[in-house]
């Protein structure tokens, strides 16, 4: 597996925003399902140039979702996530830099966006 495709993107609510404020704080990332801890502490490191005390990662199953009709089944997927334990001296150059990460991966998916946009206002012949 790629070390680019291990994390997917960080994981930013409540309970994440509390834990980085602990003595050893901790980040929670959004990594691929396939991904085991030791690919994911490598692409950390490869990412943000430090290394991880320690990783722990949950896997969340698809749960059911509510459907007005009773006939249809949905499900929400699944996903992991990987919660990275951090030195208290690291974490915040690291936040900047999760930071920058986050906002080049938005404006990549807006110039995607943009792009396929373009795209179908030029079909229409």
């Amino acid at each position: 597996m790629e070390i680019s495709s291990v994390i997917i993107k960080p994981k930013l609510t409540e309970k994440t925003q509390l834990m980085r404020g602990f003595k050893n704080p901790k980040m929670a990332f959004v990594v691929n399902s396939k991904a085991n801890k030791y690919q994911i502490a490598n692409a950390f490191f490869s990412m943000f140039e430090t290394k991880p005390k320690s990783v722990n990662v949950l896997k969340r199953k698809p749960a059911k979702a509510r459907y007005m009709n009773k006939s249809r089944k949905n499900y929400h997927k699944g996903f992991k996530i990987a919660f990275i334990t951090v030195n208290a001296d690291d974490f915040a150059q690291l936040q900047d830099k999760v930071m920058k990460e986050m906002n080049k991966a938005k404006e990549e998916s807006e110039t995607i966006v943009e792009t396929e946009e373009t795209n179908k206002e030029g079909d229409g012949n």
